[in-house]
C-alpha cells in the first residue's frame, strides 16, 4: 500500500490486479484472496474508482466471511473500507445535486424526499 500513499495508485492496481490473479490461478485460498481484493479496493479508491472499489471490497467480504465468518478484526476493517466509499459516493451524488440559488432545481427531488423550491 506504500505505492498508493505515495500517490502511485496506477501502478499499485496493475500489482494487485496480478497478485490477486495469482491467488486465484494457483488456489491460495480465500483470505489470502481476500486480502489481495481489499488491497485493489483500496487503490481503486486512491483512483477515484469508487465502484469498482465497492466491487472488491465486497468480493473479500463474502471470501472472509463464507472462510472466517464476520466476527473478526479482517472482516471488521474491509467492512470500514467498504462503508467509507460508500460515505464518499454518497457526498459525491450530493455534491452533484443541482443548486437551489441557481434556480436549476424547481420542482426537483432532493436527498431525503424534500423538494427544493425558488
Amino acid at each position: 500500500m506504500a505505492l498508493v500513499q505515495v500517490g502511485d495508485s496506477g501502478v499499485a492496481e496493475r500489482i494487485l490486479r496480478f497478485a490477486l490473479e495469482m491467488t486465484r490461478e494457483h488456489e491460495l485460498g480465500p483470505v489470502l484472496e481476500a486480502k489481495a481484493a481489499n488491497g485493489l479496493g483500496l487503490a481503486m479508491r486512491a483512483s477515484g474508482k469508487l465502484d469498482e472499489a465497492l466491487g472488491e471490497f465486497t468480493t473479500a467480504l463474502h471470501l472472509i466471511g463464507g472462510r472466517l465468518g464476520v466476527e473478526n478484526r479482517l472482516y471488521g476493517v474491509i467492512r470500514g473500507n467498504y462503508l467509507q466509499v460508500l460515505a464518499e459516493q454518497e457526498r459525491s451524488a450530493v455534491r452533484r445535486l443541482p443548486q437551489e440559488e441557481d434556480g436549476a432545481c424547481r420542482g426537483v427531488r432532493v436527498q431525503g424526499g424534500a423538494t427544493c423550491r425558488n
